[in-house]
């Protein structure tokens, strides 16, 4: 392992799960109550690696994989495991209106979809860079 490289976890918020969530307005106020975020996306990461890092809560930090680079702030969570992070699914689209278009990031755009050499499946597997602004 490299330090400052993490599994990327998209998770699905349930305030965004229908179709057109993300532009209402009302939706946006409450996208993570449990971190004190809405408007945008967050990083979720593990208190303890943050610490060890040099990171704070509300920190700016780029994310990077491959070719793709995105900056986000980061939020404390002691939830997730120390070599993930989580990212929301829902946000950075490019359209669906005008609460919507360009607000966040879409997680997708990391995502390794390279196929296991047994099966055949995606394996959603991505390593994700993580780096203080």
């Amino acid at each position: 392992e490299k330090k400052g490289e993490f599994y990327l976890l998209p998770f699905g918020l349930l305030v965004l799960s229908g179709r057109d969530g993300a532009n209402q307005p009302f939706m946006q106020e409450i996208l993570g109550p449990n971190v004190q975020m809405e408007w945008d996306s967050w990083l979720e990461m593990n208190p303890d690696v943050a610490k060890n890092m040099g990171l704070k809560d509300g920190e700016w930090v780029w994310i990077t994989s491959g070719d793709k680079k995105e900056k986000c702030k980061v939020k404390l969570y002691p939830g997730i495991r120390p070599d993930c992070v989580g990212l929301p699914l829902g946000l950075g689209r490019k359209g669906l209106g005008r609460w919507a278009k360009g607000r966040g990031i879409n997680p997708f755009q990391f995502v390794n979809l390279s196929r296991d050499s047994v099966f055949e499946f995606p394996e959603f597997l991505t390593k994700v860079r993580i780096e203080r602004v």
